[in-house]
C-alpha cells in the first residue's frame, strides 16, 4: 500500500500518484495509523447501522465486518482512494449489507419481533 505525500490518496500499485502526479511513500506505519484512527469509529458505525436496520446485536459480527474492511483496503484498489475515511465507512456499510442479506439460515427470520420462534420449527409447509 502506498500513499501520496501531496494529496493523501492511497494506491496499491504505482510509482506516482494517479490522482495528482505526486510521489508515493510506502510502509506499514501508514496502515497502523489508519487502523488506530478508524477501527473504533468503524465498530460504533457498524453497531449503530445494524441497530437502525433492525438487525439484533447478537447477529452482527462487528469485528468481522471491520476486519474485512481493512483486508479489502490491504488488497488494494485499482483506483486511488482519495478519502480513506469515507472509503472505509462505505466498505463497512457494504459489508454489513452483504452480511445481512446472507444471514445464517433461520436466524434473521426467527429474530423478527412478534414471531413465536418455538412454532417456527414445528410449522407445516402447505402443499
Amino acid at each position: 500500500m502506498r500513499w501520496c505525500l501531496d494529496c493523501g490518496a492511497i494506491q496499491s500499485k504505482a510509482d506516482n500518484c494517479q490522482a495528482c502526479g505526486g510521489w508515493y511513500e510506502t510502509g506499514p506505519l501508514f496502515f497502523e495509523d489508519l487502523y488506530d484512527a478508524y477501527a473504533r469509529p468503524l465498530r460504533r458505525f457498524v453497531r449503530r447501522l445494524a441497530a437502525d436496520r433492525g438487525i439484533p446485536e447478537s447477529l452482527v459480527d462487528t469485528e468481522g465486518v471491520v476486519h474485512d474492511t481493512f483486508v479489502i483496503l490491504l488488497s488494494g484498489s485499482s483506483q486511488p482512494i482519495r478519502n480513506p475515511g469515507a472509503w472505509l465507512f462505505t466498505v463497512a456499510r457494504n459489508r454489513l449489507s452483504k452480511a445481512a442479506a446472507c444471514p445464517a439460515p433461520g436466524l434473521m427470520e426467527a429474530s423478527k419481533p412478534g414471531r413465536n420462534t418455538s412454532d417456527a420449527r414445528t410449522e407445516e409447509v402447505p402443499r
